[in-house]
């Protein structure tokens, strides 16, 4: 078995070469915009910037439920569609990017949407008719509520 600093210097060995090309990206961009030289902005853009549908998720466990914040900003409810399926909560979006007018282009492309897909394993613990979800600003909560028999009793105070 590998120790630790051959792990390290396996993958830092992989990861530097990437690195380097992404930085090598951002330099001709920022160069050819510097420049004026448009031709080639909305390419190099697009090929270093994050093409993600959506940005971060977080999960929360409460005494009670699960809580799943999904980052969406742009979408709508119709753009979004969730389900659970053999045990996992599916989340899928789609969201078709907006046409430039005739004429514009991208100066600076560095978000973009299109197809997402995301699942999570649902815990036993979890009653399947206590889901349900919202969506407002640009953030979709997912509610999962937990069966009465995993909701942990807080215990009862006795006086004597």
């Amino acid at each position: 078995m590998s120790n630790f600093s051959d792990l390290f210097e396996d993958a830092f060995k992989k990861v530097v070469p990437e690195l380097n090309k992404a930085a090598q990206k951002i330099d001709n961009f920022i160069g050819d915009v510097t420049k004026g030289n448009t031709s080639s902005v909305n390419e190099q853009a697009t090929d270093a910037a994050p093409n993600t549908a959506f940005s971060a998720i977080n999960i929360v466990e409460g005494n009670d439920k699960f809580s799943v914040y999904v980052a969406a900003p742009g979408f709508t409810k119709t753009d979004i569609k969730l389900q659970v399926n053999e045990g996992a909560l599916v989340i899928k979006g789609n969201k078709e990017a907006s046409k430039n007018k005739a004429g514009d282009q991208y100066l600076l492309h560095e978000f973009g949407y299109g197809t997402f897909e995301r699942a999570f394993s649902v815990p036993e613990s979890v009653d399947i008719s206590k889901i349900s979800a919202s969506y407002t600003d640009g953030i979709l909560v997912i509610t999962l509520g937990k069966k009465a028999s995993a909701i942990k009793s807080k215990g009862i105070t006795i006086d004597f």
